[in-house]
């Protein structure tokens, strides 16, 4: 069976997120915020079988985007005269983040009601093995199998995000069907 996209995007999550890197990162930028990202939600995938907030990672030449919250910040960024962006108001989200070239500064905390342990136990690994890599060392350590994986500019897999991890057969069956026996029980009844 073939694995089509499992995750809804969580808009409120994906912010919560952008702002909790942004407040702990030495320098916060559009492309470090990106990356620490997929990072974290890589890690995450791995490790509980899911998505930090669903968004869509795309192989951009300089490493795996997330395409929603990129949105956000280059919204932020270019003052877009739009009334919200993937799902977050644009007033709200001129209040919670500055966005200068390539700079970003978080104007509020993260909330974080919006976050769950394992949210915060993967930004913060990613923190803490790049958090202080420069804009090179990030783009090399995010070309990695899974972006080599993708055509340039391409929408990249849940399943190339999934190649290297150790049990990866058995996550991509967990991903594929997370509730075995469901449909047939309750078809049976």
């Amino acid at each position: 069976m073939a694995l089509i996209y499992p995750f809804a995007f969580e808009p409120e999550r994906a912010l919560a997120s952008l702002l909790y890197l942004a407040a702990k990162l030495p320098r916060p930028t559009l492309h470090s915020i990106s990356k620490l990202l997929y990072f974290s939600d890589k890690r995450h995938l791995w490790k509980y079988g899911c998505l930090m907030f669903g968004d869509r990672y795309v192989a951009m030449e300089n490493g795996p985007v997330p395409s929603a919250i990129y949105d956000m910040m280059k919204a932020v960024r270019d003052n877009a005269c739009v009334q919200s962006v993937r799902g977050i108001p644009m007033e709200q989200l001129k209040q919670s983040l500055s966005v200068t070239e390539f700079h970003v500064t978080p104007l509020q905390a993260a909330n974080a009601m919006k976050l769950s342990e394992s949210n915060w136990k993967c930004m913060d690994w990613a923190i803490e093995q790049y958090g202080n890599c420069t804009f090179d060392e990030l783009t090399d350590r995010s070309h990695d199998e899974t972006w080599a994986e993708t055509a340039p500019n391409s929408v990249i897999s849940v399943e190339a995000m999934t190649i290297g991890v150790k049990n990866r057969e058995a996550l991509l069956e967990y991903l594929r069907d997370p509730y075995p026996g469901t449909a047939e029980e309750l078809s049976a009844s």
